[in-house]
């Protein structure tokens, strides 16, 4: 695996009126390496990710896609360049089965109808299933629908939105599993999560939010679960129940 930063974020604001929900964010992501950014709920997490992928509009900042700027491209034009996000709440399409969900990505990125079934096979459920309305399907399987879909477009940089929010832990392992796939075939996985108790064995480099600020940069999951603690004000034992979330 290689340690070529194929995603560069440089001073990315995001403000709504006159309050900065993002301010001055920062990240490098590796091919091949997983790179998580942990924080309570309210730092900004979620609309980083949307601002990388152009799902909000930055008032400032720049994002660097394989040595290119791509602040200024639509959210289908960074699909395509290879910036893919798989959202929080895995917004599939309910009332289409699960073929028709990645037909509808496959369309609008301009796919062959192939990577339809690449992506089935991903997951064996998925593909047993495929017929049937994604709306019935579980939870984890709608995240595996979710993976699956953003897969197809064989991404440079994948961004995962609290991938492991609610499932169950086979399925957060078959995620996870799938994570150490993506990054053993050389793509930058980025992951943003409230803890990283689920995915810590994945996790290579990693940063800490709060407030809309990322305050820290570490290397390894245990500096990171370090850093968190002492950002939170946690480190000192009276307080080391509040750090059930990250341990």
């Amino acid at each position: 695996m290689s340690d070529t930063s194929v995603l560069t974020v440089s001073n990315l604001v995001v403000r709504y009126g006159n309050a900065e929900a993002v301010s001055r964010a920062g990240l490098t992501a590796a091919s091949g390496k997983v790179t998580a950014i942990v924080g309570p709920n309210g730092a900004g997490k979620s609309t980083l990710l949307q601002a990388i992928v152009g799902g909000l509009r930055s008032a400032e900042g720049d994002v660097v896609l394989k040595g290119r700027s791509v602040a200024r491209h639509s959210p289908t034009e960074r699909g395509k360049a290879g910036l893919v996000l798989v959202p929080q709440g895995r917004q599939v399409f309910p009332v289409l089965t699960v073929r028709e969900n990645l037909q509808v990505m496959a369309d609008a990125l301009s796919l062959p109808h192939a990577r339809i079934d690449e992506a089935l096979r991903r997951f064996p459920v998925l593909m047993e299933r495929r017929a049937v309305p994604a709306g019935s399907l579980s939870g984890g399987e709608q995240q595996m629908l979710a993976f699956a879909r953003a897969m197809m477009s064989r991404p440079a940089v994948l961004l995962l939105d609290e991938p492991t929010l609610g499932l169950a832990p086979v399925i957060v392992a078959e995620l996870t599993r799938t994570i150490d796939a993506l990054a053993d075939d050389g793509v930058a996985v980025v992951v943003a999560e409230p803890s990283i108790r689920l995915i810590r064995n994945q996790v290579d480099r990693g940063y800490v939010m709060i407030r809309g600020r990322m305050v820290a940069q570490v290397q390894g999951a245990a500096e990171l679960e370090r850093a968190y603690l002492e950002t939170m004000g946690m480190a000192h034992p009276s307080a080391a129940h509040a750090g059930a979330a990250i341990h």
